[in-house]
């Protein structure tokens, strides 16, 4: 399976820049609530703010693969041609399993800490 990232930017320019800065912003604040600040690891907390961030991206992904309405109202008219569904599927997977390892390891974890 060929992944092209052409496919990825066909999404308009202003739900691109909407979609990095909330993805930022997301890691940035379970990182600001894991305790050591910018430097430290992850908390039981900053891994589920983590979970929360990655399972909002496999819905995105998912509702842009799959739903015609999401596709036309966030696909550029202009770069329509290169979008293909499956790259979206891919990324829903990947934030799916990142999700689900952050929810399932902190109650691994040895004593309460995250792994």
């Amino acid at each position: 399976m060929k992944l092209e990232l052409r496919s990825l930017v066909s999404l308009k320019v202003s739900v691109i820049v909407a979609f990095v800065l909330i993805w930022n912003a997301g890691l940035l604040f379970a990182m600001y609530l894991g305790g050591g600040g910018l430097s430290g690891g992850l908390s039981p907390i900053g891994m589920k703010v983590t979970g929360a961030v990655c399972l909002a991206v496999c819905l995105f992904s998912l509702s842009v693969a799959a739903l015609k309405p999401v596709q036309a109202a966030l696909v550029a008219p202009s770069r329509a041609g290169n979008f293909n569904s499956k790259e979206f599927y891919f990324l829903a997977f990947v934030s799916g399993a990142l999700a689900v390892s952050r929810f399932v390891f902190p109650a691994i974890g040895n004593g309460g800490n995250a792994i």
